[in-house]
């Protein structure tokens, strides 16, 4: 009978939704997703927007969009 509850006090809840979403905003994922992820969608332009970028811009985009709020 020594069951302990431990409620999580960080939510993890990062969905393909919010990431959408996050970058639709100009909203950084920076702190959402590791950095070989962000490339890796910057690289497949999974959720690129309609104007051409370059891969670095892209990656930019991805990790440091709105990062002054």
């Amino acid at each position: 009978k020594r069951v302990y509850v431990v409620k999580q006090f960080i939510y993890n809840d990062i969905s393909s939704t919010l990431i959408r979403l996050f970058i639709k905003r100009s909203m950084s994922i920076k702190y959402l997703l590791p950095d070989a992820v962000i490339e890796y969608i910057a690289r497949k332009r999974l959720y690129a927007v309609d104007e051409p970028r370059t891969l670095e811009q892209e990656i930019a985009l991805l990790g440091e969009a709105d990062s002054d709020r």
